[in-house]
């Protein structure tokens, strides 16, 4: 899907051809016309089920409480697709903050937050470690070197490719961010943090994964503060793997 500017194409809505046109409140956009089809993975469930959740959430406020969030969202600046600013309704600034902290295991808010800053963290002070023993995953340590990887108040959220070969000009990041049963869970990463269980469960049953020297994992870490339920963007690091 992409976003379009134009003078002559922003006002255009429908099919034309195997594009299909249409407007959003991040702005127009285009995408391939296809025959709807309603996928039922179970992240797909998942998901959708957050949202039904939120959003019925949302309709059950009060308008006083509406009032409090339609004046938290009118300070907020979220980013479409063209990387353009823009103010998010009430309801979805609601939704935004209440899924991403279902996300990472808490609650929805009621009342609205004060606090209208995301956070942020430099993923160059987090270290990643994968190791392999007997061509089998050892070891997949995340440590923060600086103990400032984490604000005050958020929760990390991280998700992960399988064992894969280096490929030169392959897309990982699309590859970890369209596998959305990758995201295990949260940690603070407070101490150093093994995923090797998270990886086992995901990718091999339960069971030891296989893993070469010279393969890589690419994984994804993104913070959710708990006080406002914003989110940082999603950072990418590709990992090689080494011997124990």
């Amino acid at each position: 899907m992409a976003l379009i500017r134009s003078s002559l194409l922003s006002d255009i809505t429908g099919s034309i051809g195997g594009t299909t046109y249409a407007r959003a409140r991040g702005g127009s956009y285009a995408r391939n016309r296809t025959v709807p089809i309603n996928p039922k993975t179970q992240n797909q469930d998942y998901v959708r089920g957050m949202f039904g959740t939120v959003s019925s959430m949302y309709s059950d406020l009060s308008s006083e409480v509406i009032g409090q969030w339609q004046a938290w969202a009118s300070q907020l600046r979220v980013h479409n697709r063209l990387g353009e600013e823009y103010t998010p309704s009430a309801k979805q600034a609601y939704v935004m903050s209440g899924v991403n902290l279902m996300q990472v295991g808490l609650s929805p808010l009621t009342v609205a937050p004060t606090a209208t800053d995301g956070p942020a963290f430099d993923i160059g002070k987090l270290a990643i470690v994968a190791e392999q023993d007997s061509n089998q995953l050892s070891t997949l340590t995340y440590t923060d070197l600086s103990g400032q990887v984490l604000a005050q108040g958020a929760i990390a959220q991280i998700r992960f490719s399988p064992p894969q070969i280096a490929a030169r000009g392959q897309s990982y990041r699309n590859q970890v961010r369209g596998s959305m049963q990758s995201i295990p869970g949260h940690t603070t990463f407070g101490t150093p943090f093994n995923a090797l269980a998270l990886a086992q469960g995901l990718f091999g049953g339960g069971v030891p994964v296989r893993a070469l020297s010279g393969q890589v994992i690419v994984s994804g870490i993104r913070l959710v503060r708990t006080d406002n339920g914003l989110a940082s963007n999603w950072l990418y690091k590709t990992v090689e793997i080494v011997n124990t």
